[in-house]
């Protein structure tokens, strides 16, 4: 809701690379608000390193 609400507020863009840092900083500042556990974190983290385990950090 938060990143729909920015985007309904700026209705023109530049280009597409603007609003990517966009969302990137409205999700920064969202996700200090998350206090719920992810879940089914372990099941997203397995599925993620078969699709990308070249990318993926080594825990």
């Amino acid at each position: 809701m938060s990143l729909r609400k920015v985007t309904k507020n700026l209705k023109s863009f530049s280009n597409d690379d603007v609003l990517i840092k966009l969302h990137y900083l409205v999700l920064r500042n969202i996700s200090k608000k998350w206090t719920m556990p992810i879940q089914k974190r372990k099941a997203g983290l397995n599925r993620f390193t078969f699709l990308f385990d070249e990318r993926m950090p080594q825990h």
